[in-house]
């Protein structure tokens, strides 16, 4: 396939795009499936940059801007008739590249080696080597991941073309308005994460990271929440529980807390003090100072039973 084609291959991929936005627009309260994206579009020469910067703007499309009315289209592919492995293989492809194109992999991780092994496995394949290094390789890889995405953006069309012939549209409306309704973005999180860790006095809290680990599960929760619910009440009790399971077990001192604080030389006494820590802490959160004094109570008991 020339750059000719693969300029053809992009443009149909956003005729789809506008084609499936202006289908979902036409339905009562759902709006476009892809919002708006600040990405320009890819510029597709030299075929490496096309590769990354193609990737970034699939990337944005089906885990950001898309991501809701992706997901459940994605849930009515069986019943359409599609092959939802294949709609599948191909996001979790785009997402493993983003991180491999964009990111820093660390190496000692599981999840990385999972992610970097990922790529390479599907870069040997496609173009015969697993470090892809010269154009030749750069402009077969282009060529497969537009056209899987045409792929994939044409499936969606079809299912969405038989959700709105299907017999039972009003009930599928139905569930997709609630969804809608039910839907918290990562960024309110965000800020619920960062108003949290204030409150609670947690600086330089990295709200991003914590909202990462734990959004799949909040999102979960939320599915079960009525119309009538208030999701921002909602979303915050969700932080603060998650925020309470994580500090347990995590002491806000250390050896060297107690040894500087409570004037005590290094020994068995501080790692006693330390396991008596981590019960009080345990049972209730502690802040530094308070657990200092519940220790320092119990630091002349402590030293006579370890002398």
């Amino acid at each position: 396939m020339d750059h000719l084609k693969v300029d053809g291959a992009m443009y149909e991929v956003l005729k789809l795009r506008d084609t499936i936005n202006r289908i979902s627009s036409g339905f009562s309260d759902i709006g476009p499936i892809f919002g708006l994206v600040s990405l320009q579009l890819p510029r597709l020469e030299p075929s490496e940059l096309g590769f990354i910067r193609v990737v970034s703007w699939l990337y944005v499309h089906y885990f950001e801007v898309g991501k809701l009315g992706g997901d459940f289209l994605g849930a009515h592919a069986e019943a359409a008739s599609m092959n939802i492995s294949l709609l599948r293989d191909h996001r979790d492809r785009i997402q493993q590249l983003r991180t491999y194109c964009q990111h820093n992999l660390n190496f000692t991780d599981s999840h990385s080696n999972s992610i970097q092994n990922a790529c390479e496995s599907w870069f040997k394949e496609k173009c015969g080597t697993h470090l892809p290094i010269d154009e030749h390789h750069w402009s077969t890889l282009l060529q497969l991941i537009i056209l899987e995405a045409l792929n994939y953006f044409r499936t969606l069309e079809k299912i969405i073309r038989f959700i709105e012939t299907n017999e039972a549209f009003e009930q599928i409306l139905e569930q997709w308005q609630l969804r809608i309704k039910r839907y918290f973005p990562p960024h309110k999180f965000d800020k619920i994460i960062e108003e949290v860790a204030a409150d609670w006095g947690r600086d330089n809290f990295d709200a991003t990271k914590f909202r990462k680990r734990h959004y799949d599960k909040w999102r979960g929760a939320f599915d079960y929440q009525t119309e009538e619910a208030d999701l921002e009440r909602e979303g915050r009790k969700l932080v603060e529980t998650a925020m309470l399971a994580d500090q347990m077990g995590i002491l806000p001192i250390d050896g060297r807390d107690v040894m500087s604080q409570l004037n005590i030389a290094p020994g068995s006494a501080v790692q006693e003090l330390l396991k008596i820590a981590c019960d009080l802490n345990n049972a209730k959160p502690y802040s530094r100072e308070a657990l200092l004094a519940e220790l320092a109570d119990r630091k002349v008991q402590i030293l006579k039973e370890v002398n």
